[in-house]
């Protein structure tokens, strides 16, 4: 049986930016396309470097939101910085990377159809390609549910979003891939989502594929393969301190109770809406949910009002600052 495992489960990590607490965009419209998105072909060869290609991809996409050309990136740039031994990549890394340190232009460090041991020499990197990929960083790195639906209004905002899938590699051999009930899911591999529309009925993602055996360059992931849980991974590149919120308004409500991470009511939107209206917190709009960057904005909310200790857990202090200012 072929095997390939390019991409490296990621655990889980309570402090990851979530879709849900951004703010989840607005529904698609399903419909069959005439057209799908084309971008530049990546080529992975015969290296494990997938998510690293799947990454640039999609980061070479916020950039041609953003720019309005299109530039490809260096996938090899990404791929030479990952902490782990062997090939293959984390998928939140691959993210972190691209947000912190940036990716490349590929004419720059060239990857496109480099095996494994020239995907590992970075011999060409300088101060040029470094101050090049940082001006190209992306943005917040974001997470979303694992379902079509999700992933199809991040698309529809024009991104890209990297995407981890388990399969065998009798099941990914097809432009539309069949699911196997019987899968020994041999093969972990990571892609860029870049389009959705209807195929053969059903609902689909477009991916971009790198890993491209039988000349196949995009494959069409039907709803199934969300539903019947094949989906490891999914993020997007989002500049939260760009993001657009409704426009602040003086609140007037009373916290009776207190609030805490991983709490979901109608107080959090509550907190929400006070946090953004104070330039405290950047999410399209209250969510109800008490995330990570809810967190990191009441830690600065007390930290401003003197509240001891900064824990970002809103108890009697907190909802006594909170009740005074807004009454």
């Amino acid at each position: 049986m072929k095997t390939y495992n390019g991409a490296i489960i990621d655990p889980i990590d309570e402090r990851d930016y979530k879709l849900e607490e951004v703010g989840m965009f607005a529904p698609v419209n399903w419909i069959e396309k005439k057209g799908i998105r084309q971008f530049e072909v990546k080529d992975q060869s015969q290296s494990s470097s997938c998510v690293a290609n799947a990454v640039a991809k999609i980061l070479a996409i916020e950039n041609y939101l953003e720019e309005g050309r299109y530039f490809p990136l260096s996938a090899r740039d990404l791929y030479t910085r990952r902490t782990n031994n062997g090939g293959g990549m984390n998928f939140r890394e691959a993210m972190k990377l691209g947000h912190e340190k940036g990716i490349t232009l590929e004419y720059l460090m060239p990857s496109n159809g480099k095996g494994e041991a020239e995907m590992n020499k970075a011999d060409d990197r300088t101060t040029f390609t470094e101050m090049t990929g940082s001006i190209l960083a992306g943005g917040n790195y974001i997470s979303t549910p694992f379902n079509i639906d999700s992933i199809a209004s991040v698309i529809n905002q024009g991104k890209g979003v990297l995407l981890g899938f388990r399969f065998d590699y009798d099941e990914w051999d097809l432009e539309v891939p069949i699911i196997n009930p019987k899968s020994k899911l041999s093969c972990h591999h990571g892609v860029a989502g870049i389009d959705f529309t209807i195929k053969d009925g059903k609902r689909a993602i477009v991916i971009d594929e790198s890993w491209g055996f039988r000349n196949i360059t995009q494959r069409y992931i039907t709803e199934d393969w969300f539903i019947n849980g094949r989906v490891t991974a999914s993020w997007y590149f989002e500049d939260l301190l760009n993001i657009k919120t409704k426009e602040p308004q003086k609140i007037k409500y009373r916290f009776d109770y207190d609030l805490y991470y991983g709490m979901r009511s109608p107080a959090v939107s509550k907190l929400q809406e006070i946090l953004i209206s104070e330039g405290y917190l950047f999410i399209r709009e209250p969510t109800g949910y008490f995330g990570n960057l809810t967190l990191e904005a009441v830690k600065n909310y007390q930290r401003d009002n003197k509240i001891s200790p900064v824990s970002g857990y809103v108890g009697p202090k907190t909802r006594e600052v909170l009740n005074h200012n807004n009454k």
